[in-house]
């Protein structure tokens, strides 16, 4: 029997710690007023991914010209520039997603 075999509780524990996000990041996070709801604000550049074989999903709410194409193209040159990318959206003939795209499958919804 292998000797690293007996003690598989210690390794199992650290490897859950890995495998999941721990949500430390969110403790650098301001609390601040949003649309009358306090909710804790982080800058995006603080953001943290999942272990790759995991997915992640991010829901971009805004008013017009406020900025939310800014943020998905930030995210995709980041983080998914290597990676298959969908772009889905109601307005596809908008000048703003030109970046996306060029790298993206893109779909209306």
């Amino acid at each position: 029997m292998d000797s690293y075999a007996c003690d598989s509780s210690s390794d199992d524990e650290s490897v859950k710690k890995e495998e999941h996000q721990t949500g430390e990041y969110i403790r650098q996070s301001v609390v601040q007023n949003v649309a009358g709801i306090q909710m804790p604000v982080l800058n995006l550049g603080s953001i943290e991914m999942p272990n790759p074989k995991f997915g992640v999903s991010f829901v971009l709410c805004g008013s017009t010209r406020s900025g939310k194409t800014t943020i998905l193209n930030y995210l995709y040159k980041t983080f998914f520039k290597n990676h298959i990318s969908v772009l889905m959206s109601n307005s596809l003939n908008s000048d703003a997603y030109d970046m996306l795209k060029k790298h993206c499958v893109s779909s209306d919804i």
